[in-house]
């Protein structure tokens, strides 16, 4: 697929203090816009919709023409996740996951959505061969999984503890903190190690030990995309105190060490 045949336009996380994103006059785009506040707050208005508050876990889909103004003010604490895409070009290719109004949606901290965001934007700045259709994947995957927020369907019982401990240990991940210690994750949820551990493995499968290594394993598989990016830079970020450890750990999930799996999934831009 050539780029100039590529149905998105432009993604991207914007950190910091990004001032004001549009003027006060407003601004009305040519394509579908996404985008997904994961930290701090802003403003937002359109024809429809008077001057709101939005803050963090809300998503808005701005459609083509949909004058609006999104304002987050100054600030420091602001992550927003963004996408600009073709929805037509969208919706014959993928179906009824369009709109067709624009919406601003509570949704919460979703990682089924950020992770496949988080690695479209890593596609984007490496562009390794092959991630033009990679990138349809995941904007498929995204876009069904912000679909099913308002159509869910059931696919494993759960009080919310368990859901809770996920999204902690997948924090622990983005801010790249060492492993928790699960006795003391277990307290914070008001259970035994014991009757966490096993309330765990039955509605995920796995022990919460065994499920904070994959997620970091998981993760170095998409921060390994980037050349720029040392073994020992990956498992530092990973909170991997030794990165010999994370080679053999790396190794043991994968099949393949950190080098070796880099070069035979993305060589290009890694050297002979």
């Amino acid at each position: 697929m050539d780029e100039n045949e590529s149905i998105i336009f432009g993604v991207g996380i914007e950190h910091g203090n990004p001032g004001v994103i549009t003027t006060s006059s407003g601004r009305a785009l040519n394509h579908h816009f996404l985008s997904y506040l994961t930290r701090g707050s802003g403003w937002y208005e359109d024809h429809a919709t008077p001057r709101r508050r939005i803050g963090t876990g809300m998503l808005l889909w701005i459609l083509p023409g949909q004058w609006h103004v999104f304002d987050p003010g100054s600030q420091e604490q602001w992550c927003e996740y963004w996408m600009m895409f073709d929805g037509d070009a969208v919706a014959s290719r993928f179906g009824d996951v369009v709109p067709t109004l624009s919406q601003i949606r509570e949704i919460g901290p979703k990682y089924t959505i950020l992770e496949p965001w988080r690695d479209l934007c890593d596609l984007w700045i490496i562009k390794q061969p092959g991630y033009l259709e990679y990138s349809l994947l995941l904007l498929h995957q995204i876009l069904v999984e912000i679909f099913l927020e308002k159509r869910p369907f059931s696919q494993r019982t759960s009080d919310g503890v368990v859901a809770r401990a996920e999204y902690c240990m997948r924090q622990d991940v983005e801010e790249g903190r060492p492993f928790a210690d699960v006795t003391e994750l277990a307290r914070t949820m008001g259970l035994s190690y014991e009757s966490f551990r096993k309330r765990f493995r039955e509605e995920t499968g796995l022990p919460p030990s065994q499920y904070q290594v994959d997620l970091r394993i998981q993760r170095a598989r998409s921060l390994l995309m980037n050349p720029n990016r040392t073994i020992k830079d990956i498992a530092d970020s990973l909170g991997f105190e030794d990165p010999y450890y994370f080679s053999r750990v790396f190794k043991k999930k994968t099949g393949l060490s950190p080098d070796n799996y880099r070069r035979r999934h993305y060589p290009a831009g890694f050297g002979k």
